[in-house]
């Protein structure tokens, strides 16, 4: 337990992501909350406010501070903010957890309220990020911190805490039924009762309509922050997540989420990631998509689409019988258009 008197790990750790952009469309966030709500911008002097899910980009007066407990613009001396732009090694990340030291594979940075407070791992070991403790030297080989072992993808970390008011509820990008609050810039989760939706208009569970549930975006940097790839033992084996463009990855004691290459999904066959329309998996094909129609995965042929709103899927549909449908170009055709998503190949055939 070389680490554990350095580091305790708490349960709600920001979720760590295969990604270079730690910036989530705001425009997502909004869609959680109700109308009118404010959420921190990457600037001190800026915040967002939310109007019709749209975020629209606010500046504070003179020099004031935007706060978003109180969800006002105040004094900068009133306000524990740190500018996007300023070298805080915990901006971005939630009170309660650690952060790398740049030029150093053994120091770390523990996140505190009052903000952050450099140690360092006993005995030579090294700090690694995504796991968020301090292990063996030979288990995370590194020549500066922010560099992971060369055979694991790139992690960074996301908080939606840092942008969304404390003690305040509000929707999963990933449920219906789920609500989350954030405390102390922890974020906590929960379900409605059964038959009923979380509403992010009226913040309560409800009875669902047409117009609940709208804040289900499967943003992937969203629901990584809300979710979780539970236990594992095999490090470096792969599942599926519910974002097509995620994956998890087993670390040797927990599933780490990570994203591919934008434009690309997880291929749950050959466990890689592959072009958008080759990818087999069961997941939501509107997400990361302007289109309105694209095609359905399916095992036995491209006939199925789904209906798609800003990257959400709607609803389902076929073509007539011997046809079959071309997402790119939007309509249902005589010639199998052979996606991989829908026409079923021996695997590397396609």
């Amino acid at each position: 337990m070389f680490a554990d008197k350095y580091l305790i790990t708490v349960c709600l750790l920001a979720f760590v992501l295969g990604s270079l952009a730690t910036t989530p469309n705001m425009n997502n966030i909004c869609a959680l909350l109700p109308e009118k709500s404010k959420i921190s911008a990457a600037s001190c002097d800026s915040y967002y406010l939310c109007i019709g899910d749209v975020a629209q980009l606010q500046k504070c007066s003179g020099s004031q501070h935007f706060n978003k407990d109180t969800q006002q613009c105040l004094p900068a001396d009133q306000v524990n903010c740190f500018d996007g732009t300023a070298e805080d090694p915990c901006n971005g990340r939630a009170v309660g957890t650690w952060a790398p030291v740049s030029d150093s594979c053994t120091d770390f940075y523990y996140c505190g309220a009052n903000g952050a407070q450099r140690s360092s791992c006993p005995n030579g070991n090294h700090f690694h990020d995504g796991n968020q403790k301090c292990v063996h030297a030979n288990q995370h080989p590194c020549t500066t911190v922010g560099t992971n072992n060369p055979d694991e993808p790139p992690v960074v970390s996301v908080n939606l805490c840092n942008y969304i008011q404390n003690s305040i509820y509000f929707g999963s990008p990933a449920s219906c039924n789920f609500w989350n609050k954030c405390v102390n810039n922890v974020m906590t989760s929960g379900t409605c009762p059964t038959g009923f939706d979380y509403n992010v208009k009226i913040s309560k569970c409800d009875f669902p309509t047409e117009f609940v549930c709208s804040q289900l975006t499967h943003d992937p940097l969203l629901t990584g922050a809300v979710g979780s790839g539970g236990s594992c033992s095999k490090k470096g084996i792969r599942k599926s997540a519910v974002a097509c463009a995620g994956y998890y990855q087993c670390d040797g004691s927990v599933y780490q989420y990570y994203l591919c290459t934008k434009g690309q999904f997880y291929d749950t066959i050959t466990q890689t990631c592959v072009s958008r329309q080759s990818a087999r998996n069961n997941c939501d094909r509107c997400s990361g998509s302007k289109s309105q129609f694209v095609n359905q995965y399916s095992t036995t042929g491209c006939s199925g689409y789904l209906v798609c709103k800003n990257g959400v899927q709607q609803s389902k549909g076929n073509c007539s019988k011997g046809m079959f449908f071309n997402e790119d170009m939007g309509a249902c055709v005589n010639q199998n258009p052979e996606f991989g998503c829908c026409y079923p190949k021996p695997a590397g055939n396609h």
